[in-house]
Order: structure tokens, then sequence, then C-alpha cells
């Protein structure tokens, strides 16, 4: 040991191993360190060309820090975790990594409920992280100016129904936003017999199914796919009443 020498060392745990990380998914960023107090850590989406701040200061002795994929995808990713007051002494991931937009699936893979009248069944994507095409039903609000009630009541949320524009069974879905000050999401501008492109978390609430928009830490915008010439006819049901 040499008097004045710093023995701070740093090394990534993950990710290292061209991981596929989806926007808007939770993942680890993990490290193992010596004589670190605090880390800073950053990412980059073009090869080290340039960092993205995930945080300026964490300490290093968690080991690991919980990181909210942002609306950055890129097949050219990278971390890197330096010492904060020596930004010499780092590690950066050996291998790109992807951030990627997450899969984009059916209304019906949704709802593929087994058989309700024995018992109520989650969905086989509950939690999963995914994008779905929907017409919608009912707008989240009267107006996007003027009047801002919602219509269905949600408090400090917004939610609407949505369906396949075919009017196909087993298309129903409830799209809810927790937060109505989210307004990246430009889910208050969706309005009746338009089909969007919704990016969420599958949800299970009760014996329904939700689709929680995802508006943390880059709100993920709605995207217009086609307008529709109305909304989907209702279809009458038939009730068998017989003893």
């Amino acid at each position: 040991y040499m008097f004045g020498q710093d023995t701070s060392s740093i090394s990534i745990t993950s990710p290292v191993s061209g991981e596929k990380w989806l926007v808007g998914t939770s993942r680890s960023i993990t490290w193992k360190d010596s004589n670190v107090t605090n880390v800073k850590i950053e990412y980059t989406i073009n090869n080290g060309t340039s960092w993205i701040t995930i945080v300026p200061s964490t300490a290093a002795s968690a080991n690991t820090y919980g990181w909210i994929l942002p609306n950055t995808p890129s097949t050219q990713c990278m971390v890197r975790i330096s010492v904060v007051g020596n930004p010499s002494i780092n590690s950066t991931s050996p291998n790109l990594f992807t951030i990627a937009y997450p899969t984009l699936v059916t209304l019906q893979q949704i709802n593929a409920y087994g058989d309700t009248a024995t018992a109520f069944w989650n969905s086989p994507l509950n939690l999963d992280t995914i994008r779905v095409q929907a017409s919608v039903l009912v707008s989240p609000i009267i107006q996007p100016i003027g009047d801002r009630r919602t219509i269905f009541y949600y408090a400090a949320a917004w939610g609407c129904w949505v369906q396949a524009a075919d009017a196909s069974p087993w298309t129903g879905l409830e799209i809810y936003q927790a937060d109505s000050n989210a307004t990246g999401t430009f889910f208050d501008l969706c309005d009746t017999a338009y089909t969007y492109e919704f990016t969420g978390i599958v949800t299970q609430y009760g014996a329904a199914t939700e689709l929680n928009l995802i508006t943390t830490p880059t709100p993920i915008p709605v995207n217009l796919m086609s307008q529709e010439q109305k909304r989907p006819d209702p279809k009458p049901l038939t009730i068998d009443r017989s003893e």
C-alpha cells in the first residue's frame, strides 16, 4: 500500500451478457465493489458515443439498483458504473444489450380464460408488459379541451373500454392510467371509434383484467393506428332461464 493510493474498485455484474430488457419493465443493475461509498450509474444507447445518467449517486454497498427501462429502444446499449468523486474508477458492460419494445399481442391472448362457470381465472399474460391494438368504445374524458371530466369515475386516474375493431368475441378490455397528471401518454386524447396501440402491464382487478399504461420513468404514448367508421355494434345476448 502506497500513501495516497486509491484502492477503490468496482465491477459490473449485470447487464453483462447481451440481455434483452423491455421498455417499462424493472430490471436490476448489479455490481461488486471494494472501498467505495457511492456510485454513479449511466447508460448508453449508441455504444458509448454518449451517456445518459440513470442516477447521479447511490450507495455502493447496496450492490444493486432497480431500473425501470425508459422508452429508448436500441440494440447498442451498455451500462457504466463509476465512483462518485473519482469517475476514472468505473466498470462498463462488457457486451451490448438491447432495450426493446414489448411484444405485440392480441386481445384474445389477454382474455384467454378457462371455464368461468367454475372459477375466475387470471389472464395468462397477467403481469406481462405488452402492446395491444384496440378500438375505443368510450373515451377517457368528455373533451380534451373545455370539459376534462372523466366519463367513468376513476378518482385521480383515467380509464376507458376498448374492443377489437371487428367486435370479435373475447376482445373487451379496460385501459387504465393510474396518474392522470402523466399527460405524456396522450391517453386523454383517445376518442371513440379510433384504433390505438397501447403499451402497459396486464393486471388483474378482481375478476376483471386491465391494461395499466406505463407512465414512469417516461410515459409511453399511445399510437393512433386507424379511424373506424363507427363503434362496433352491440352483441345481443340470450339468457337461458330454464329450470
